[in-house]
């Protein structure tokens, strides 16, 4: 089982190679040089990657992720332990049974049960979709 990824300095192009692979959508080749823009809002930090990669990955590997590390030290109770762990269930059990459900594919949801902490890997598809309410919306940043 991964370890959960608490800290933007843990996600280097080696992370991502590995978890990537673990998922079956890095066949070949290795991530060679990751961008990231980072936001914090109340309950967890996200992270836009740009990834490249080397000339022997497939075409079809993503270039672009998401990555969202939930935030221990927010004051935010709504959206806690409990949630964090239903969350990641869902992204590892539920949607894998629903080929066609209308979520962004996840290639990594880790939780660990003695911290509360949670990190999730996403396909990045702010370019054709939006979504939230105004108050949290994520500004768009260009990687």
């Amino acid at each position: 089982m991964p370890s959960v990824i608490t800290d933007l300095n843990q996600v280097t192009p080696e992370w991502i190679t590995q978890a990537l692979r673990h998922s079956g959508n890095l066949p070949s080749g290795e991530v060679t040089c990751l961008r990231a823009a980072s936001e914090s809002s109340y309950t967890s930090t996200v992270v836009r990657l740009a990834v490249t990669y080397s000339d022997d990955a497939p075409p079809m590997a993503p270039h672009r992720l998401f990555l969202k590390l939930a935030r221990l030290d927010s004051q935010q109770r709504v959206v806690g332990s409990t949630q964090r762990r239903r969350e990641v269930k869902f992204h590892n059990k539920v949607a894998e049974m629903m080929p066609h459900a209308p979520v962004a594919r996840c290639y990594q949801a880790v939780y660990c049960p003695e911290t509360g902490a949670a990190h999730l890997l996403f396909d990045d598809v702010s370019e054709t979709h939006f979504g939230g309410s105004p108050a949290i919306v994520m500004k768009h940043n260009e990687l």
